[in-house]
């Protein structure tokens, strides 16, 4: 494995040493790009790292949205995921982030949005550039046409494989312009022993 990735912001720089799982995001090719992961593989941490890095040196006008089923699953997931990275990267900022309206805008004008999908109505609004739905399971088919149809450059979908039968197998890993990620907890580096000894015990498949 690489011995990681150094990002760049003015004079700020990180050096990052992610999993695997990042790896595979980042160098995916795709248009569409589908993680399917269990507990404690790193998946949605991974892939907001990844969507952070695009971001950050992005002009104003430039969107990446974040979206999850629920409120609760956003805050609990993906959002607390942003800010936690972010922090400890040294690059939040209090004052670019808009907790009303969820949003964060970056130095150069960039904006990472954050909406849940339980409204219809939602994907139904304005065009941007990358998406990320998390739990993507959990999400309609014709909500997640809308909102891929509204986004220009790159779509990421994640799922736990909880589901025999679900659209993401018979209409999204099926085309030609999607690339499927399998992960386990055995791809996070991070994970404690503990942490592992734990998943290990629900999950005695793996």
């Amino acid at each position: 494995m690489e011995e990681g990735i150094k990002i760049k912001l003015g004079n700020h720089k990180i050096h990052v040493v992610p999993t695997i799982v990042f790896y595979k995001n980042y160098y995916a090719k795709k248009r569409i790009v589908v993680n399917q992961g269990s507990t404690g593989s790193s998946k949605t941490y991974s892939i907001i790292q990844n969507e952070i890095i695009n971001i950050l040196n992005k002009p104003e006008g430039y969107l990446t949205s974040i979206t999850s089923p629920t409120m609760p699953h956003l805050r609990k997931g993906a959002l607390r995921d942003f800010q936690q990275i972010m922090l400890s990267w040294g690059l939040y900022d209090e004052k670019c982030h808009h907790k009303t309206e969820q949003y964060y805008r970056f130095p150069k004008g960039a904006k990472m949005e954050f909406f849940a999908l339980d409204d219809a109505g939602k994907a139904r609004g304005p065009r941007r550039n990358r998406l990320y739905i998390n739990e993507g399971n959990l999400v309609d088919y014709e909500i997640f046409k809308q909102l891929n149809q509204r986004t220009k450059e790159k779509v990421t979908v994640d799922y736990n494989p909880s589901d025999v039968q679900h659209w993401i197998y018979d209409q999204v890993i099926t085309r030609d312009d999607a690339k499927l990620i399998i992960s386990t907890y055995k791809d996070n580096t991070y994970l404690s022993e503990g942490e592992k000894q734990e998943i290990e015990k629900m999950c005695p498949v793996y």
